[in-house]
């Protein structure tokens, strides 16, 4: 975005901006096609659309890589990252710090008390001021949506995490009895039953599987396998 500062009088507008602004050079194409403003106020307003002009496509693209984003979203899958949605905040917001201000700037100027303004003059500021507000309006809903989507992606990510963890923390409890079994028929002392029995490996397996399917049962009836 380039600032552009305006001195206006009744029969001189003297403009400051420190690159060359697309809107200046549609304005200037204007006068050489001989559809030069009439008036000070008629400049301004013309300017202000101008500008408006070449800030649509931009906030329409922003509407439509958020469009994108949602139906992302929409279709349960999380391929929008955190940086694209960062990067149409941040372009949101800093369109908006420059429209706002220039909707103040436009709304002061219409109801100056300036005998050259004219009421022509006042309703293309306006029309002007209320093209820039809308435009406004429309920042201040992606943003609004883009921290939305940034919402719906954090609580799924949150929610996957805790359905792995959740399925960790069952298979922890499942073989947590297991593993302190086999950890008590592997110390190495006297008196292990089944030490000289050759079916005993095959009566401690059989016996695992028979307490971890216990286990599974047990969990399903209490709801936690859901």
């Amino acid at each position: 975005m380039i600032s552009t500062r305006l001195w206006i009088e009744e029969k001189r507008v003297i403009g400051v901006w420190i690159r060359p602004l697309k809107a200046i050079s549609d304005l200037f194409d204007a006068i050489e096609a001989n559809r030069a403003p009439v008036s000070p106020g008629d400049l301004v307003a013309k300017l202000a659309l101008r500008l408006a002009d070449r800030a649509e496509p931009t906030i329409a693209n922003l509407n439509e890589r958020i469009d994108e984003l949602e139906e992302n979203l929409l279709d349960e899958t999380l391929s929008a990252s955190k940086g694209a949605i960062a990067d149409i905040r941040r372009s949101a917001i800093t369109l908006r710090r420059y429209m706002f201000p220039q909707r103040d700037a436009l709304t002061s100027f219409e109801i100056e008390d300036l005998p050259w303004l004219t009421d022509r003059d006042r309703s293309r500021i306006r029309e002007a001021a209320d093209r820039v507000t809308r435009l406004g309006e429309e920042l201040d809903a992606i943003r609004d949506r883009a921290q939305v989507v940034h919402d719906q992606i954090a609580d799924k990510r949150s929610e996957t995490l805790n359905r792995r963890m959740f399925v960790l923390s069952v298979v922890t409890s499942i073989f947590l009895p297991l593993g302190l079994l086999t950890g008590l028929l592997g110390i190495n002392v006297g008196g292990i039953p089944g030490t000289g029995d050759p079916w005993a490996f095959s009566i401690v397996c059989g016996l695992l599987l028979l307490l971890g399917g216990a286990q599974l049962w047990i969990f399903k009836r209490l709801g936690m396998m859901r």
